[in-house]
């Protein structure tokens, strides 16, 4: 994903400090997070996770959009069966509309 320390692009060497406001962009979700602790070296997951925090705000913002997602999925029905030699012509056939 997108790693962003301060309004600026991370890289693999940028220093990060206790405060440090980090912006991380992971597919569609949008995490804003506060630097609240370093460690020299790589541990298990629950150790990491105690040592940056996530805003109010970034929750909420995630919560909001996770259920507008849900929601535009929910009307969405997959077909029970594949399109046969005749619907996949005018699957095509889409495709090539501005064609006609």
């Amino acid at each position: 994903g997108m790693v962003d320390v301060g309004g600026q692009r991370a890289t693999a060497s940028r220093a990060v400090h206790v405060g440090d406001a980090m912006t991380v962009v992971r597919g569609e979700e949008r995490f804003e997070l506060i630097v609240r602790g370093l460690s020299d070296t790589r541990g298990p997951a629950p150790v990491a996770q105690a040592l940056y925090e996530e805003s109010v705000e970034s929750k909420e913002r995630r919560a909001a959009e996770r259920a507008t997602r849900a929601a535009e999925r929910a009307g969405y029905k997959a077909p029970e069966t594949k399109p046969d030699k005749r619907a996949r012509r005018l699957i095509r056939a889409l495709g090539d509309i501005d064609a006609l």
